[in-house]
């Protein structure tokens, strides 16, 4: 008797979830599972306007060895994901804002909504205290898919290089949807 193989299935890799933040609705906001930031372009800090921001001494390296500095944190966002809301903080950095997906969401949005994914069943669950929300993560797979022909980006994030005696967080390479200046 010969044993078969189980089908073999794509990575998750990056999706989207609708999001707001105060009485602006953001739109799609991509979550990344590499991101080890949460990552807003500073026209969109801008247009929030009255956000509580903290100057950084994180540098991040760029492809090539090209080095670029945040411009602000901006600490204690309230992010609004269908009915939960959760604080977060966002290195604010000056590049072009894709309009379609404006935000990434990293490692520590996924820690703060205690982030669930179920593999099989293509579904991300978030949770605060009492409550939970739901998505099913492939519903925008073409709009995913777009975003993935279109960007523009050619300097790719690799690393975030903390203050001095810091350890060097690593960052996913799948920034590229942002141009940075």
């Amino acid at each position: 008797m010969q044993k078969t193989f189980p089908p073999k299935f794509k990575g998750l890799g990056s999706f989207t979830i609708p999001c707001s933040i105060g009485n602006h609705d953001v739109g799609k906001t991509l979550v990344n599972l590499g991101e080890s930031i949460n990552l807003m372009p500073l026209s969109m800090l801008k247009k929030l306007g009255d956000l509580e921001i903290k100057p950084t001494r994180m540098t991040f390296q760029l492809e090539y060895r090209s080095i670029k500095y945040p411009y602000d944190v901006a600490e204690d966002v309230v992010v609004k994901i269908d009915k939960l809301k959760f604080p977060m903080d966002f290195v604010v950095m000056e590049m072009e804002e894709n309009t379609k997906i404006p935000l990434i969401l990293g490692q520590p949005f996924m820690r703060t909504t205690k982030v669930v994914i179920h593999v099989d069943d293509e579904a991300l669950t978030l949770k605060d205290q009492d409550e939970e929300v739901t998505f099913n993560v492939f519903d925008d797979v073409q709009l995913i898919q777009a975003k993935q022909t279109s960007c523009k980006a050619k300097d790719e994030v690799l690393s975030v290089i903390g203050l001095p005696g810091k350890a060097t967080k690593t960052v996913n390479r799948n920034h590229s949807c942002f141009s940075l200046k």
